[in-house]
This record gives structure tokens, C-alpha cells and sequence, in this order.
């Protein structure tokens, strides 16, 4: 797909600068892919637009008129009636397709953004929320909320940006947008889940809120 190879080549480009791409130049450059592909469609509520008319090439236009006019002809039929161009609905795109494509760029996204990911299990939009579910490489309990919260950051730098709330809303098909970010050890021992609203993402990415404030806002804990 265009959208995954635009976004790979600039991940390529950053890790051929340096051996170890720092993770904020990724996140920047997934950013500018994901601005590239956000939501043009107005809610569902909302008609669709219609193709304008099609334009003149007066130029042409110009250059036949004098040839003619230069050429002096005959008596010659009059050009008949033709019909005016209608317009025509614009193509549309189903929110499943939205999903789908938005759902690829951080399935795409992810383990570039985060060291500490081993792998991508599941990302995907269910019952308005948007689920990411990971498999950390890490055993110990204790490294889970610290690489959540980080990969809950990386997302947010990504998303706010290029998505408003109404856009979100449209995008999950509920409102407020929520995302459901769910780890897992290595080893399956521990499972840590946090829902971030999209009030709580701004915040974060803005860095107005801290860890703690995000644990009790994101209802983060092991269950």
C-alpha cells in the first residue's frame, strides 16, 4: 500500500542516519505520514460534496477564435444544443476503510516508536474504542505501567495533531475517542490495561498532566 511505503521509507531514512534512530525523529516522521492520510469526510451526518463543473482552457479558446475569425468562412450550420455537464457525487470513503488504513500506519508504527515492544498481537476499533495490544520484551512486572505510559505518549504525539476530537469521534464511532492499550509480559504473566480518552491524550502529549495523574485518569492498572 502507498501509505505503508511512504511511511517505511522514512523510517529507513532515519535508521540509515544512525544506528540506534532516536525515537522522537521516528515519531515526527509517522506523524507526517499520518497527517498525509487523516479524515477529509464530514460526519455521517453531514451530505456529501459534488465535483465542480469542469473549467475552460480559455487560452485555446482564444487561439481558435482568432484562427476563425482570421479565415472569414462561409455560411456554416449552426452548432447544435449540447448538454451542460452534471455534477457528479464525489467518491466516498466507508468508515471501515478509515479504520482499516489508520489501524495499518501504527500497526506500522508501533515497534519503530518503541524498543521495548517484541510484538504487535492485535490493533483494531471495537465498540468505539480503538484496542492496541502488545507483547513487551520484558518479564518483570514492575517494567509494564513505564513502557505503557511511554507508548501511550508516542501515540499521543502522533494522533492529536493530525486528528480533532470531532474527527476522533467520527474515526471510533464514538465519542470521546478512547484508546485501549493492553501489555502483556513476555512471558504472559502480567497483563496491564489503561483506557486514555482523547481529553487525557491532549493532556499528555502537552505534558500537562503527569504519570500519576494519567494512572488514575486512564484507570491504569494490572488485571
Amino acid at each position: 500500500m502507498k501509505k505503508g511505503i511512504v511511511l517505511l521509507t522514512c523510517i529507513l531514512l532515519l535508521a540509515s542516519c544512525s544506528s540506534a534512530p532516536d525515537a522522537n525523529a521516528i515519531a515526527t516522521s509517522v506523524a507526517a505520514t499520518v497527517a498525509s492520510e487523516q479524515i477529509s469526510a464530514p460526519p455521517p451526518t453531514e451530505k456529501p460534496t459534488s465535483i465542480v463543473s469542469p473549467t475552460w482552457d480559455m487560452q485555446a479558446y482564444k487561439t481558435e477564435a482568432a484562427l476563425t475569425q482570421a479565415a472569414k468562412p462561409t455560411n456554416t450550420p449552426r452548432p447544435t444544443n449540447t448538454p451542460r455537464p452534471t455534477n457528479t457525487p464525489s467518491p466516498t470513503v466507508s468508515l471501515e476503510e478509515y479504520q482499516a488504513n489508520f489501524s495499518t500506519l501504527i500497526v506500522e508504527a508501533l515497534p519503530k516508536i518503541s524498543e521495548d515492544i517484541e510484538t504487535v498481537n492485535t490493533v483494531r476499533f471495537s465498540d468505539g474504542k480503538f484496542y492496541i495490544e502488545l507483547k513487551l520484551k520484558w518479564a518483570s512486572q514492575d517494567r509494564q505501567p513505564p513502557v505503557s505510559y511511554d507508548v501511550v505518549q508516542k501515540f499521543a504525539y502522533i494522533f492529536i495533531d493530525n486528528y480533532n476530537a470531532q474527527v476522533a469521534a467520527y474515526l471510533s464511532g464514538s465519542d470521546p475517542f478512547i484508546l485501549d492499550l493492553i501489555t502483556y509480559s513476555t512471558n504472559g504473566d502480567y497483563r496491564y490495561e489503561s483506557t486514555t480518552d482523547y481529553d487525557t491524550l491532549v493532556k499528555v502529549k502537552n505534558k500537562s498532566i503527569t504519570y500519576d495523574e494519567w494512572v488514575a485518569a486512564a484507570n491504569a492498572g494490572f488485571r
